[in-house]
């Protein structure tokens, strides 16, 4: 049962790395990059982003819902090594509850975490979490992050004017 679920979990991390590298979900993992890179941007004295100050910034965000699905599920796996019920439905009861046990329990300290100052503490923790973020998202194209930033820019001023 432990072989199984250390298989499990090395073919989960073996896919991250591998499935952003392919041409079609590669497009989309460089999307992910202009996109935080847009947001990673300082805004401008209109409270705009510049292309530049887009440009300038980091592809990786702390703040990353696919990474944090991923640790969702590698946990998952664990527990459900772990965990042993022997009927079907309640079965797949315990597995429901316990997915959303450590989505809950996971993501309280990951935001504290996230909104933290980076420090050697707070960086030696979120260490995994930004090494699979590393590994989702792929540096952008500037035509990407040109239409990032007008999108992001539009929907500011679409927010202003409701």
């Amino acid at each position: 049962n432990a072989v199984a679920c250390v298989t499990r979990v090395l073919c989960m991390l073996l896919c991250a790395v591998v499935i952003p590298r392919l041409r079609l979900v590669g497009r989309f993992a460089m999307y992910r990059g202009a996109i935080n890179k847009v947001l990673n941007a300082a805004p401008g004295k209109d409270g705009h982003i510049l292309q530049e100050a887009a440009e300038r910034a980091s592809f990786i965000s702390r703040r990353s819902d696919a990474a944090f699905i991923l640790e969702v599920l590698i946990l998952s796996v664990i527990a459900f090594a772990l965990i042993r019920t022997f009927t079907l439905p309640v079965q797949v009861l315990v597995r429901a509850l316990t997915v959303l046990a450590i989505a809950a329990v996971l993501n309280e300290p990951l935001r504290l975490l996230e909104a933290a100052r980076p420090g050697p503490v707070v960086n030696a923790l979120l260490g995994p979490h930004l090494l699979l973020e590393r590994c989702l998202v792929r540096r952008a194209h500037p035509q990407m992050v040109e239409a990032a930033v007008y999108a992001f820019n539009a929907a500011k001023e679409n927010n202003k004017t409701r």
